[in-house]
Order: C-alpha cells, then sequence, then structure tokens
C-alpha cells in the first residue's frame, strides 16, 4: 500500500516535470534550502527520515544543498537521485559517475528542461548542481534553477561563472575523452562543466 502511494505521489514522470518540480520547490520550500537549515524530504530511502515530508534532517543542517535541492527535485517528478552508502543524496560532484541514473549530453543545443548541470573546480569538494527550467534556442536563452546562499534561486547568468548560461556552453572546449565541457569563469578559475540527462525512474 505504500509504495502504491508513492508511486502515485511521485507521478508524472518525465523531465518537463523534473523542471516543473525544481520551480515548485523554488515557490514553497525555497528557504528550507539555506546552508543553516534542516529540510524535510519527500524521499522515505534517506536516512533517519522517519516522516517523509515532516521530518527536519539534522545531518543537512550547515551544509550547502545543492545536490539536495536536484534529489527532492528528481523523486517529486518520479526519477530516482543516486544516493551516498550513508543513504543521503550523492554528491554534486560525483553525480556525472553514476551512468546508471544519467546520460551524458554531449552538445549545450541539446539541453531541455529537466535535465541537470554539475560544476567541477579546482579543490576538495568544490562542485555545483543545479536543474534546468528554461531554454530558448531562438532567443539563446538557458536558465538553471538551483540553491544560491540562502534559498533557491534561477540563474540566466551564473554565479559562479559570472557568465551568461548560453554563452558560456556555446563557447566552453568538448572534452570528448571524458564527456564533458572546459571552461574559464570571468575570473579565470576553470570549471569542467557535465550536462546530465536524468533517465532512471521509480
Amino acid at each position: 500500500m505504500l509504495s502504491a502511494l508513492l508511486r502515485c505521489r511521485l507521478e508524472p514522470r518525465s523531465r518537463a516535470a523534473v523542471a516543473k518540480a525544481a520551480l515548485e520547490l523554488q515557490r514553497t520550500r525555497s528557504n528550507e534550502f539555506a546552508k543553516e537549515k534542516a529540510p524535510t524530504s519527500i524521499n522515505p530511502q534517506l536516512d533517519r527520515n522517519q516522516k517523509p515530508g515532516k521530518t527536519k534532517l539534522s545531518w543537512m543542517r550547515g551544509a550547502y544543498k545543492c545536490n539536495f535541492f536536484v534529489g527532492e527535485a528528481l523523486s517529486k517528478s518520479g526519477y530516482v537521485m543516486p544516493l551516498s552508502d550513508k543513504h543521503r543524496y550523492a554528491g554534486a560532484g560525483s553525480l556525472h559517475s553514476h551512468r546508471r541514473y544519467f546520460q551524458r549530453i554531449v552538445s549545450p543545443a541539446d539541453l531541455r528542461p529537466g535535465d541537470v548541470v554539475t560544476l567541477r573546480w579546482p579543490g576538495k569538494g568544490n562542485a555545483h548542481a543545479a536543474i534546468v527550467t528554461k531554454t530558448g534556442k531562438r532567443k539563446g536563452t538557458i536558465e538553471i534553477t538551483g540553491t544560491g546562499r540562502g534559498s533557491v534561486v534561477t540563474e540566466k547568468v551564473s554565479a559562479h561563472l559570472g557568465k551568461d548560461w548560453h554563452e558560456a556552453l556555446s563557447t566552453a572546449k568538448y572534452d570528448s575523452k571524458h564527456q564533458r565541457f572546459v571552461l574559464k569563469a570571468a575570473d579565470g578559475t576553470r570549471f569542467h562543466v557535465y550536462l546530465l540527462r536524468p533517465k532512471r525512474k521509480r
């Protein structure tokens, strides 16, 4: 009975639904994703999540929550977010390695709402993940929604890159060996960018 209720709750299962879920989380739970907050989760598989949607997960307090936001949007729309061995959402910097869950996108022109973008830069644990919530080929628009310092934000210009998302990705160098894009931010920092398409559904 519980599994049937969860399946009903997590439909419909489409990538467009992932983008819709991300924007809904921004409208309804934005402040929950602030670093100092202990958020709730609809995912019953998470560590110590005794009452999904109600239990405040104290182990997330004081942590950046970009991966948690992506995990909630995927879970809400019927996709599966990989978990760590501690039953927590996999870190932003590792999502590209979970090929059972994500397909690599090799051209920015193929990005669609509901896809996931991850960035990695020098330093231990330096990574970010967010969800594509808008694309527009004619206008050259890409909007990404993810966690900022204190809430959920939608960006056309990346706070990490200091550049317009469409411009940055369209000029990035593609590394075919690793299926990733390499680019420099406005301040010269070198980034590895992975474009990922969710593929594993519940």
